[in-house]
This record gives C-alpha cells, structure tokens and sequence, in this order.
C-alpha cells in the first residue's frame, strides 16, 4: 500500500493502478491476491464494492484502494482513503469520524463479544451524526483462508467472537455525488480488546496526497 500510495499521480488509471497492485505482489514473494482490488477514484469511491474501470485519476480525487494478498496460504485485507489534494471541511469531518469509528470498534471488540455488538457500535457513532444511512455494509468480517469467512459483523448475526480468530473491520460512508471513505484493519480477538495486525497508518498525514 505505500508503494501504490506513491503511483498515486493525476492521469493514471484505475485499470493500470490495479494492475500495479498485481505485479508488486508477485514481485514481493506473495503468491496471489485475496480478491480483485477495489480501485475507485472521485465518485466511483461511493461504491462500496467498485469494479475497475479506465477512469483516470484526477488532482481532486479522492482514492480509494481496497487490497489483499495472500501468503503462505493466508489472505490478507485493508482499505486506505486519500486525497489527491487539501481535503476541504466536509471531506476532513468524514475522514476523522471513520477513523474515529475504526477505533471505537476495535476497542468494542473482545472474545465472547457478539458480533452484532461490532455493528451496533459503528452504527450508533454514525447515527449520532444523523449519517447512519450513508453506512451500507456490515462492520467487518472474518478472515483466513478465504477472504471471506464467518463471522460477518453485522446486525443480525448473533454469534460470539472467540480468542484468536481474525476478523476486519471497515466502517465507511458513502455519498453518492461526492465520494466515498473507508479504512480497513485486520483485527486479532484477544480477551480484552482487538489488536490491530495493519501497521499502515490512518492519519491524515499519510491521506493527504502532497504532489509536486
């Protein structure tokens, strides 16, 4: 991700950011991706589960990259949002309140938690902020061998997280005509809170894309 966070330049496209994303992890010793990467730029960022196209980054934009390789048999998963230029005050309250969210979720979490209780948490945050509409997918979701594995965080799944299991979480809002922000760890269940497995930074620093 800090590599592609690098090829971010006005004129490229998702197409061939994707295709990016596909030669570093071969060339890095992995073995294949966990999925397709979501590469969506501006409005396409709004789609939760975007599906490339050969639009081409502009100075604007808003990126947002989804990405996961697998190693040694095991999938991998995060999102990180940036800006191709200053974000202004509705794009900054966005971002800070997803990463808010993020960390409240983790800290939510604990062995014998149900996983409702994850989806509860990053629902009431937004619901505060009369914007739980713009949240239109579960919390997270387990992760291992399959990209996607129980348990799914979301409303209605009543079961119990256990010690050790590996899950996402990945709030999100999505405006339809403006854009989209989500940011996604890897979280390991332990008996009194989750643990961050991502290393990769969710502050605005590393966000803001500073072009020459």
């Amino acid at each position: 991700m800090k590599i592609i966070r690098q090829k971010l330049v006005p004129g490229i496209s998702e197409r061939n950011l994707s295709i990016e994303i596909y030669k570093l992890a071969l060339n890095m010793g992995c073995n294949e991706l966990s999925f397709s990467p979501i590469v969506a730029f501006g409005k396409h960022s709004a789609i939760p589960h975007h599906r490339i196209t050969d639009r081409q980054l502009k100075k604007e934009d808003i990126a947002l990259i989804d990405l996961g390789v697998k190693y040694q048999g095991y999938c991998s998963d995060i999102t990180r949002t940036f800006f191709m230029s200053p974000p202004n005050t509705k794009q900054t309250n966005m971002y800070n309140l997803v990463a808010d969210t993020l960390d409240a979720a983790v800290s939510a979490m604990s062995a014998d938690v149900l996983a409702s209780k994850i989806y509860k948490t990053v629902y009431r945050i937004f619901k505060k902020q009369n914007i739980q509409d713009l949240f239109i997918h579960a919390a997270g979701h387990g992760v291992g061998i399959a990209i996607h594995e129980t348990p799914s965080l979301s409303l209605k799944n009543k079961q119990k997280l256990y010690e050790n299991e590996v899950t996402t979480i990945e709030p999100g809002l999505y405006y339809k005509n403006f854009g989209g922000i989500r940011l996604e760890n890897m979280i390991l269940v332990k008996k009194e809170r989750g643990l961050i497995l991502n290393k990769l930074p969710i502050d605005f620093d590393f966000a803001i894309i500073r072009q020459q």
